[in-house]
């Protein structure tokens, strides 16, 4: 089917495989660019994986605390993270969908605690306004009980993924992209010949250039990511609950960022993560229609542990989906090694609503420009080639 209405055609100057946020927001930089798109969603509606059913948290740099980006990357590269990150949340300011009531990343244990006032002076160091908030101050903004002290991002915030999805489709359409769902790629050649299977049966789409998006299925367009991108899901539940009841009112991480939580846009909890129930962390899985009762358990007890006021509301809601991890933890942003055709946007290891509308724009760049100014080294796929 076709959203944009508009005839199908066996050629565009640019296929963009993937109809996540980081795919749509592609398609739409290019088509008002002036470039001929064509984008291809596997599924039958657009943000229907990850990017659809996640907590719509938006915060500044990777899921590492700055200090511990810095022990990976060195304190060049990861200013220009968080700069990059940053300049994703602008772009979402601009969209009109990122509502900044700040995240507080909260410690659980000794071991988090230790390091917090580390964390905030290094992120203080590197540009990134932060406070420092006793475990007191944590716990009254949550409502919650047995947080440690965190580290308050006042600039970090949330946001309503459907809203999302619907501008930036309406931004796609008007500038003249064409949106295909149900439409699987099984392959791409080295001469971008795009292999499409549909209702229709199957097809060839000649491309100049081809931009995959695909997440954690992007190894079936194209087998260089075979040993480099794989999926994880991940699970949350939300709890029905009154508008204005104590906790949730900012999003939070916890425990190295295995926590998550936040207001859902039905004005419910969310309460995501707890993947360690498992022994293999749900590294692997591939079925988002499936619930494991081991991380349902854990968050669960989450939930009555650390907001014992809430275990009294309804019985949760239970959703899942599939993120693309990247063997290193970084995501790949702009052109494959060894094919000219292909640049990737892909691989934000949870962090989408994070990074991938920054990512997009620089591949758009990319595209349309030569160059994709102000992405940082330490995110192109070219790393791998060193």
């Amino acid at each position: 089917m076709s959203e944009a209405g508009a005839a199908r055609s066996e050629r565009a100057d640019v296929v963009v495989i993937g109809g996540g946020l980081a795919g749509l927001a592609t398609a739409a930089f290019l088509a008002e660019g002036g470039v001929e798109v064509l984008l291809l969603e596997a599924r039958s509606a657009l943000f229907d994986g990850a990017s659809g059913r996640g907590a719509g948290l938006v915060t500044a740099g990777l899921i590492d605390a700055p200090h511990r980006l810095v022990g990976g990357l060195g304190e060049a590269q990861t200013a220009e993270v968080l700069r990059f990150s940053q300049e994703n949340a602008a772009l979402l300011d601009a969209a009109g969908v990122l509502d900044r009531t700040g995240v507080v990343h909260a410690a659980i244990g000794e071991r988090e605690s230790a390091v917090m006032a580390e964390s905030v002076a290094v992120a203080e160091r590197l540009g990134l306004p932060c406070e420092l908030w006793e475990a007191a101050r944590v716990n009254e903004a949550l409502g919650g009980s047995g947080f440690g002290p965190g580290r308050f991002v006042p600039g970090d915030g949330h946001l309503d993924a459907a809203a999302l999805r619907e501008r930036l489709t309406a931004r796609a359409v008007a500038a003249g992209a064409r949106i295909e769902t149900g439409s699987r790629v099984s392959g791409v050649s080295d001469a971008g010949e795009v292999q499409v299977v549909g209702s229709a049966g199957e097809r060839v789409v000649a491309s100049e250039m081809v931009v995959i998006a695909a997440g954690a299925g992007a190894a079936a367009a194209a087998p260089w990511f075979g040993d480099k991108v794989y999926p994880v899901r991940g699970q949350l539940i939300e709890v029905l609950a009154e508008r204005g009841a104590a906790g949730w009112s900012i999003g939070w991480r916890a425990q190295m960022g295995y926590l998550y939580g936040g207001s859902s846009a039905a004005g419910g909890l969310l309460l995501g993560g707890a993947r360690w129930a498992t022994p293999h962390l749900e590294v692997g899985e591939t079925d988002d229609t499936r619930i494991s009762e081991a991380v349902d358990e854990k968050l669960r007890g989450v939930l009555a542990r650390r907001f014992p006021r809430l275990v009294r509301a309804p019985g949760p809601d239970r959703r899942a989906g599939i993120m693309a991890f990247t063997c290193d933890g970084l995501p790949f942003v702009g052109g494959i090694p060894g094919q000219p055709r292909m640049l990737a946007c892909l691989g934000f290891n949870a962090r989408g609503f994070s990074l991938a509308l920054r990512a997009a724009r620089a591949v758009a760049d990319a595209v349309l420009t030569g160059e994709a100014e102000g992405l940082p080294d330490c995110l192109r796929p070219g790393r791998m080639a060193v």
